[in-house]
Formats: structure tokens, sequence, C-alpha cells
């Protein structure tokens, strides 16, 4: 009958897995991935009999949750980093598309919150915060 239950539980996880792959292209697991697998796993668990050591589960859930916080915290200060450079003179560097590397100096016109990471406009055109390499002082202090 266990193994039963170990076949039933290796084939839920099976299931889950290649749902999961079917919805995004990462490899990675996220917390709904995990979640996923976590319900999976205490469906086929054997109430009479657990043998499913739940302080590892609960761990990894706290390391995940703890993770996204930190993602979140840097996220929101990505955030307010860029929306203090408007206004600022700023010089930024990318590659064209020939692969030329270049720079550019200007003052950081506004900054587009619409995506993962925040950008921002210089000259008309559209960087990332990646790309600077140099805020100036121009207070004239």
């Amino acid at each position: 009958m266990a193994i039963g239950k170990v076949n039933d539980s290796e084939r839920l996880y099976a299931d889950v897995l290649a749902e999961q792959k079917n919805k995004k292209v990462s490899s990675d697991m996220d917390m709904d991935d995990y979640l996923s697998l976590i319900v999976a796993e205490m469906r086929t668990q054997d109430v009479l009999n657990p043998n499913t050591d739940t302080s590892q589960m609960v761990q990894q859930l706290v390391s995940m949750t703890t993770i996204q916080a930190m993602q979140d915290m840097v996220s929101a200060s990505n955030s307010q980093y860029s929306a203090s450079l408007v206004g600022k003179t700023v010089v930024v560097a990318d590659y064209d598309s020939n692969g030329k590397y270049f720079q550019e100096e200007g003052v950081v016109e506004s900054v587009i919150m619409a995506s993962d990471s925040p950008t921002f406009m210089i000259n008309g055109k559209e960087y990332n915060l990646s790309n600077v390499m140099e805020v100036k002082n121009t207070s004239g202090e």
C-alpha cells in the first residue's frame, strides 16, 4: 500500500511539474510552484501513517518567503532611487544596434515604472537603471 502511495505521489508531482512547465519558460521555481508541490504532497499523504517531515517543508517555505520579501525590498528601493534621479544629470552607457559601446550624458526627464525594473528617459531615449555610470552634482556646490 505504501508503494502505491509513493507512485501516486510521484505521478502527482510529475503532473504538477508538467503543468508548471507548460505555463512558463523559466526553469526556476517560484512560490506558486512550491506551494503546488506542498499541496500535492499533502493530498497523497497517508493521514494514519505520516512519513513526511513537515519541518523541512516549513523551513523551505520560510526561506522562500524571506527571499521574496528581500526581492520586493530591492525592487522598491530601485524604484525610489530611479524616481530620485528625475531632474539630475547622469551619464549612461549602453551598446548601439551594431554592438558599439557608447556613453551619453543628459538630464533624467522622467521615470517609467511599467515594467519589473524602472526605466527612465534621457534625451528622448529610454535607459535601464543598470545603464547609469555616473550621477553628477548639478547644484553648483
